[in-house]
C-alpha cells in the first residue's frame, strides 16, 4: 500500500492527515472528523479475498456488535476504493506496553486496569467472542486509570465455523500462548492463561516466558514454570502470587473457568493482603503509644518496669538518723568552759 494515496483523502466524514504505523496486518492513519474535529485512527487493508481481508471483515464486523466501555469501539467501517477500513477513536496516550517498558505498574493501577480487562472480556465471553490475542500492545490506555481492549483481528466467535487455524499456522502471540493452543482450538481459558501472563507483566514489569524465537517461546510455556512473580517484585504477596499462578496453570482445567472467577480471586488476595497490612499498623500504633518515648525495649517489659517505677515512687520516704541527729542539741561545752576561765595578769 502507498501512504501518500491516501494522505488527504475523506472516507465517510473522516479525512486521513498522516500515516502512524503498520498495525499486524493493516495501515493505520491518523484522521480528523470534519464535523466534530475530533481525531480517530483508520486501519486499512486490501480488499484481495486473502486471510488478511478475511480476518480485517471479521474484526470490522464482530467490533461493530461489542459495546462497552472498555472495548475500543468502532466508529465506522466499510470498503473505499481496493480497500477495507475500520475506523476507532484515537488514543493518543499509547499503549500498555509503552509503559510497562519503563517498568511494573504500581499495584492500584495494575488492580484498576485488571478490573476494567477483566470485564470487557467477561462481556465478550458471554457474547460467545473470545479475543485470542490478549497482550499489552492491544491495551490502549487513554490515561492511566483507564484502558481499551483493541485488535479483535484473531477474534473468534462461538456462532459460526470459521478456523484462523485451517490454514495451518497457530494463531496468536508466542508470548501470551496458552500451551494447549499448539494442538486445539482457543477456550475462555486460553484468554484467561493470556490475560495472566499480562497481570504478571503488569506487577513484574516482565514476560515470565520468552525464547529466541517463536517456537522456542511456545515450547517455554509447554514445558517450563514460570519463576514466581515475587522473585522480580518483592512487593507481590503470597496471596496475589497464588492467583497469578493459578492462572497460569498448563492444564486449562486447573485454571480459573471465568473472568469474573479472575477477577474476584484477584480482588481476595488483595483484600486479605490489606487486612494483613492493617493488622500489622495496628499493631505498630499500640506499641508506640504503650512505649515511652525513646524506649526501645519491648512494651510489655516497658510496662513491668513502669509499675516498679510507681511503686517505688510510692514508698514513703524515712529520714529516720537524719531527723534524730537535727534533734539533737548541740553542746558547746568546751568552748564555754574556756571562755568563762578568768584571765590572771602575770
Amino acid at each position: 500500500m502507498t501512504t501518500k494515496i491516501l494522505i488527504h483523502t475523506t472516507i465517510e466524514q473522516y479525512t486521513i492527515e498522516r500515516y502512524l504505523a503498520h498495525g499486524g496486518m493493516a495501515e493505520v492513519y491518523l484522521a480528523r472528523n470534519e464535523q466534530t474535529n475530533e481525531l480517530a485512527a483508520i486501519k486499512m487493508v486490501p480488499n484481495d479475498s486473502s486471510e488478511q481481508s478475511q480476518r480485517f471483515l471479521r474484526e470490522a464486523k464482530i467490533t461493530t456488535t461489542l459495546h462497552h466501555a472498555h472495548i475500543l469501539p468502532a466508529l465506522a467501517c466499510g470498503e473505499y476504493d481496493m480497500w477495507e477500513y475500520l475506523i476507532t477513536p484515537y488514543v493518543a496516550f499509547g499503549t500498555l506496553r509503552d509503559h510497562l517498558a519503563q517498568g511494573p505498574l504500581p499495584l492500584p493501577v495494575a488492580r484498576l486496569l485488571f478490573a476494567q480487562l477483566t470485564n470487557a472480556l467477561q462481556y465478550a465471553h458471554e457474547r460467545g467472542i473470545l479475543h485470542r490475542d490478549i497482550k499489552a500492545s492491544n491495551v490502549l490506555l487513554r490515561d492511566m486509570s483507564y484502558a481499551y481492549l483493541a485488535d479483535f483481528g484473531l477474534v473468534k466467535s462461538a456462532e459460526d465455523e470459521y478456523s484462523l487455524t485451517k490454514t495451518g499456522y497457530t494463531v496468536g502471540t508466542p508470548e501470551y500462548m496458552a500451551p494447549e493452543l499448539l494442538e486445539r482450538e482457543a477456550t475462555p481459558a486460553s484468554d484467561i492463561y493470556a490475560l495472566g501472563i499480562l497481570l504478571y507483566q503488569m506487577l513484574t514489569g516482565t514476560l515470565p516466558f520468552r525464547g529466541s524465537t517463536s517456537v522456542a517461546t511456545i515450547i517455554k510455556h509447554i514445558k517450563e514454570q514460570p519463576a514466581p512473580p515475587s522473585t522480580l517484585n518483592a512487593h507481590i504477596s503470597p496471596e496475589v502470587e497464588a492467583v497469578i499462578m493459578r492462572a497460569l496453570q498448563k492444564k486449562p482445567q486447573q485454571r480459573y473457568q471465568t473472568m469474573r472467577e479472575f477477577y474476584q480471586a484477584f480482588e481476595d488476595a488483595l483484600a486479605l493482603e490489606d487486612q494483613a497490612c492493617t493488622a500489622r499498623h495496628e499493631a505498630v500504633h499500640v506499641a508506640s503509644v504503650a512505649e515511652p518515648e525513646g524506649s526501645l525495649e519491648p512494651t510489655v517489659v516497658v510496662h513491668h518496669a513502669a509499675i516498679d517505677q510507681e511503686q517505688t515512687i510510692l514508698q514513703p520516704v524515712q529520714p529516720i538518723v537524719q531527723a534524730q541527729v537535727l534533734i539533737q542539741p548541740v553542746k558547746p561545752i568546751a568552748q564555754e568552759q574556756i571562755i568563762l576561765q578568768p584571765v590572771k595578769p602575770i
